[in-house]
């Protein structure tokens, strides 16, 4: 059997980075949706509802240690995300009441 060829890795950023330097030849950024969808104001609206919501699930996933679940059951999971999303709103609302304050 064979083995397999090795092949060099595409880099194609250091015939440039020897040339100008790392600061004008870093990895362009680009979006995969184009201006069509971009330029409409509810998509920034979208944008900050979706930021909203995503840090929900990122606090339930580090602070809510609910990244795995730690129970067996369809039903003791479901409670303890109950739990997890009481715990959250609890603190949001401690939060909102000190800001009003």
């Amino acid at each position: 059997m064979a083995s397999p060829r090795r092949r060099e890795p595409h880099r194609p950023w250091t015939a440039c980075r020897l040339s100008l330097g790392w600061s004008f030849c870093g990895p362009q950024r680009s979006s995969a949706l184009d201006e069509r969808t971009t330029r409409h104001p509810g998509y920034d609206i979208s944008q900050r509802i979706r930021k909203r919501v995503e840090e929900i699930f990122g606090w339930t996933k580090t602070v809510g240690n609910f990244r795995r679940t730690r129970y067996k059951g369809q039903a003791r999971t479901e409670l303890a995300s109950l739990f997890v999303g009481a715990a959250y709103n609890l603190l949001r609302m401690s939060r909102l009441i000190a800001r009003a304050a």
